[in-house]
């Protein structure tokens, strides 16, 4: 995703609605205004900050993930408390198909 469909995303009206249509839908979902476009770090922080959980997941508009993936990371934080966080490998496909299998030390 290039510069110009992030800044096409923020703008987008089918976009915009769909958030105002669950802004006051569900007390569990909170949409979060910026008054300017202050990019996705802005976006993820902000969003991290008002999180009212424990656990965060980050997923951008191009994420798939496994049907267990979630479960299996929750397990993982459970059960090794000394840990802050976990990944999973990366899958790309489209225009190519590769496995990124890199860990953290």
């Amino acid at each position: 995703m290039g510069v110009g469909d992030c800044q096409r995303w923020f703008t987008d009206r089918v976009a915009l609605d769909t958030l105002e249509h669950y802004r006051h839908r569900d007390g569990r979902i909170c949409v979060v205004d910026h008054g300017t476009n202050r990019g996705q770090s802005a976006a993820r922080n902000t969003g991290f900050g008002v999180a009212r959980t424990e656990f965060v997941v980050q997923l951008d508009a191009d994420d798939l993930l496994e049907p267990t993936a979630v479960e299996k990371w929750l397990w993982f934080l459970e059960s090794f408390p000394e840990y802050a966080f976990v990944n999973g490998f990366t899958v790309g496909f489209w225009s190519e198909d590769i496995l990124m299998d890199k860990r953290f030390p």
